[in-house]
């Protein structure tokens, strides 16, 4: 497979939440504003691809028995320094998403993508790959949730009138029904889910 077919994979067809369902958590909790959705997968992406490029700078020097240790490592470490970062540079930004962006360090996608055995490049175009897929689901889910939820995106008034926001989009069962349908519409069209295997 191509690099760039690798790279195409993250955004499309191996979404890491509208086709893998995993990083569910934050798509839920905190994507009933756009811009959470944005830091968050920007965060996610900038961790992960860090993580990879130690992975890659220390696989001759580590044995896969001692590889997830240092995988666990990375990502709790780069988890930290970017929640400090951002502590100290937007701390309204980082009181607003609350737990959610220290489980950037638990997050399944992430060691997922750090478990797999490629090449070096591939390794680092599936990274970017599924970062970028993951921020663009992540903005995508937060774009409906805010304006249907609260008439908004990305904090500027869309909806301004007598019609009243459908205000369950933005809580975290409104996210679960928005989730799905997403889903649903990407089976759809790559004509992929709901087969039956018997």
């Amino acid at each position: 497979m191509s690099l760039g077919n690798r790279f195409i994979k993250g955004i499309w067809s191996e979404n890491p939440v509208l086709r893998m369902a995993l990083g569910l958590v934050p798509a839920l909790g905190i994507t009933h504003l756009a811009i959470n959705g944005v830091i968050i997968g920007i965060s996610t992406t900038i961790i992960l691809i860090t993580a990879v490029l130690v992975k890659i700078l220390t696989a001759k020097v580590t044995n896969k028995d001692v590889s997830i240790y240092v995988d666990i490592a990375c990502v709790a470490v780069f988890t930290t320094l970017l929640y400090r970062l951002m502590g100290v540079y937007q701390p309204e930004m980082l009181v607003q998403l609350g737990i959610y962006f220290p489980l950037i360090a638990v997050n399944g996608f992430v060691f997922q993508r750090l478990s797999q055995d490629v090449t070096p490049t591939v390794r680092l175009a599936d990274a970017l790959g599924m970062g970028i897929g993951y921020t663009a689901a992540l903005t995508l889910i937060g774009i409906i949730r805010e304006f249907i939820g609260l008439g908004q995106i990305f904090g500027v008034a869309v909806i301004n009138g007598t019609l009243a926001p459908f205000s369950l989009a933005a809580t975290v069962p409104g996210g679960f029904v928005i989730v799905g349908l997403l889903m649903a519409l990407c089976n759809a069209l790559s004509g992929k889910g709901g087969e039956i295997n018997e």
